[in-house]
């Protein structure tokens, strides 16, 4: 038989390890919540860093912007879908580079970019001129704007943007 007191302390010490791990729970979830805020804050902070920093602010132009621009002669507009696309309706404006036409043919390596001579040549066909402002667009949803802004920034054309929508 237990002693009187043997319980009790067996009733305490069941109490307080109850109240500890209430207590435990409690301030955890509660530490927990202040870190989802803390992360929250701080992933929004680097990202605010980032873009502070970024290092072409004009990579992307919006469509705001573009109709903010469309008679500033300073700019000229490429779409790169296929013929059919442009023939269906474009930017005003806009001229046709299809990605078929920048792919040298004669390279072994498949989706090579054509020399730059041909692509000077390209560009001149189509009056663009190298103190323009380039701003480039697809069909949305393919790399296609971005492999035309790569190539012309390789070749050398200083301002040149991609229509962000």
């Amino acid at each position: 038989m237990q002693k009187p007191w043997t319980k009790i302390l067996t009733v305490l010490c069941g109490l307080i390890f109850i109240i500890t791990a209430v207590g435990g729970l409690v301030s955890g979830c509660k530490k927990a919540e202040e870190k989802k805020e803390t992360k929250k804050g701080q992933k929004e902070e680097t990202i605010e860093k980032k873009e502070a920093k970024f290092e072409n602010p004009n990579l992307l132009v919006t469509t705001d912007w573009l109709i903010d621009n469309l008679s500033n002669e300073h700019i000229q507009i490429i779409d790169v879908r296929a013929e059919g696309d442009f023939s269906g309706g474009h930017i005003e404006g806009a001229v046709n580079l299809p990605i078929p036409k920048t792919v040298d043919a004669d390279n072994p390596i498949p989706g090579m970019a054509v020399p730059e001579e041909q692509m000077g040549t390209l560009l001149g066909d189509l009056g663009i001129s190298s103190d323009s402002h380039l701003i480039v667009y697809d069909a949305g949803g393919t790399p296609y704007a971005g492999r035309i802004y790569w190539i012309l920034k390789y070749y050398g054309h200083e301002e040149v943007s991609v229509l962000d929508g």
